[in-house]
């Protein structure tokens, strides 16, 4: 998708979320650093995969720790293959601070079903199947991540 969908999808899905973050991720999209690994494919991917993965968040752990993941953009910009096992964490208690620092140590935690799940709607979203995530939101997940975090 192109940043002005990006943008307009967001604001749906995360009423009230930061402008700033918002900025911050399309900042990102269009002008990445070195670091850029996840758009070696291109802005319109990444938009993808990451409002895919945000929408993915949202529908397992709700609309406030969507929101507080995708508002930490002012301060931090998460990859999108990041949110789920972000969510996660933030789920299960951890703060942003012990996530950080586990991803700065450890890398990300996705656990291998989470990234199947995100390839699966990623690749059938952007193969036309635009409203695969207006589906109703299911029940939170109550699942941990089996790492103790402080």
């Amino acid at each position: 998708m192109q940043r002005e969908e990006f943008e307009t999808r967001i604001r749906e899905l995360l009423p009230g979320s930061s402008e700033i973050a918002l900025a911050t991720v399309t900042t990102y999209a269009e002008e990445p650093d070195e670091l850029a690994i996840e758009l070696s494919d291109g802005a319109g991917h990444f938009y993808d995969a990451f409002y895919v993965n945000l929408a993915l968040v949202r529908r397992d752990y709700g609309e406030d720790i969507a929101q507080s993941i995708f508002n930490h953009g002012e301060r931090y910009l998460f990859y999108p293959s990041e949110l789920r096992a972000v969510a996660r964490l933030v789920a299960s208690g951890s703060s942003m601070e012990q996530i950080m620092d586990c991803i700065e140590t450890f890398g990300c935690v996705v656990t291998n079903a989470e990234s199947a799940e995100s390839q699966e709607i990623l690749s059938r979203f952007q193969n036309g199947e635009r409203e695969i995530l207006a589906l109703p939101l299911s029940t939170p997940l109550t699942e941990t991540c089996g790492m103790e975090m402080g």
